[in-house]
């Protein structure tokens, strides 16, 4: 009987061993299996990144050209490009400028021939094919960022690796960006009333400023959700710049905010939220977050967002016990503010502004005198 008391406990002993070894085998497989999928998950991102930056190499020259229809004549020497490009270009926005306001002297004058207006049109088509090659050259670059933005809005492409395979070039023409998705200001109006203001101002413009209201973004007319989405993924993009170190936060060029503080403006947050709302409220309600935090981290120096001692603790280099609860209260205000700003950002989206808005004719005159 003792015997098989014995029996019975070994038999018991082994079958524990058996199931901690079917449980470490089985926490085996399940690790290797994590590791396996890590590194086809590293594996994939590697090769998006290689097609993205292969997508975007192929774009070089028109990404040049869109360059210098973006920044101007400054982009010589901001990105080095070629003078001669840069004389070229002028010279074809002040030939379309000169066909362009005929029109004028046709309507003071009253008077036109039915031969005075075919060549006035043939003037226009030469003109208007001068400024072919650039045209093309924005169309390209922009529907490359169309693309991609929409695989960063919609979860299937990471700002990561989207910012290592063109973020730090765009982020270099951020500010200039948005000119080649303005609309010319008399596109949509039938009436002479608009366009001739718009060609009464092009005469007083420098060929320079004449080049920034040609209307590279017509293109645009029937996608403003596209050029939303562009705008976002560029926000998006210097957030993580931010968040990287790549910018600020130290205030460059005379600035009156450091880098990234635009994020948090109203105006973009609820862009952000009309592009993140199209894939999903969860994404609208991220996107915004992401902004309106990293804006506000780059805006603590800004006394309007903080209370005076705040800031004023910060700058006076105060000893640990008295920095760390300032942190604590940074941090804490910011926490409050993001869901705030995210509802501000809703609101606001039902009538945020369009992208593809020029300045009218009468503000920019009125901005450009004072």
């Amino acid at each position: 009987m003792l015997a098989d008391y014995g029996g019975a406990v070994k038999l018991e002993a082994m079958g524990d061993w058996a199931g901690a070894a079917v449980a470490l085998i089985g926490a085996a497989f399940v690790w290797t299996q994590i590791l396996i999928q890590r590194s086809q998950h590293r594996l994939q991102e590697a090769e998006t990144h290689r097609l993205q930056a292969t997508a975007w190499a192929s774009l070089s020259q028109d990404w040049e050209i869109a360059q210098l229809v973006a920044a101007g004549q400054s982009a010589v020497r901001r990105f080095g490009l070629p003078v001669a490009m840069s004389k070229d270009f002028l010279a074809s926005v002040e030939e379309f400028r000169a066909a362009r306001v005929l029109f004028l002297d046709f309507a003071e004058s009253g008077e036109a021939s039915e031969d005075e207006w075919e060549k006035y049109e043939e003037r226009i088509a030469e003109a208007t094919s001068r400024l072919g090659p650039y045209q093309r050259s924005v169309q390209k670059v922009i529907t490359h960022l169309a693309q991609v933005s929409g695989l960063v809005l919609s979860g299937r492409l990471s700002t990561e690796v989207a910012y290592n395979a063109l973020g730090i070039q765009l982020l270099h023409l951020r500010r200039d960006l948005p000119n080649l998705m303005r609309e010319g200001y008399a596109l949509r109006s039938s009436c002479p009333g608009p366009l001739g203001a718009e060609l009464a101002l092009w005469r007083e413009l420098s060929v320079e400023e004449v080049a920034l209201r040609i209307g590279w973004g017509d293109f645009l007319a029937v996608a403003r959700a596209t050029a939303e989405r562009i705008s976002v993924f560029i926000d998006l993009l210097t957030a993580h710049a931010v968040q990287m170190g790549d910018l600020g936060p130290e205030v460059a060029d005379h600035e009156s905010l450091p880098p990234g503080a635009e994020l948090n403006d109203l105006d973009r947050l609820a862009i952000a939220w009309r592009a993140g709302r199209r894939v999903s409220l969860r994404r609208a309600i991220g996107v915004v977050a992401v902004l309106s935090k990293t804006g506000r981290r780059a805006r603590r120096a800004d006394v309007s967002h903080y209370p005076q001692w705040v800031v004023l603790s910060r700058y006076h280099y105060p000893p640990p016990w008295i920095a760390l609860p300032v942190k604590f209260v940074r941090f804490c205000w910011d926490a409050l503010a993001r869901p705030a700003d995210v509802i501000r950002a809703a609101w606001k989206a039902r009538d945020a502004l369009d992208v593809r808005r020029l300045v009218p004719p009468h503000e920019y005159g009125a901005n450009r005198d004072f």
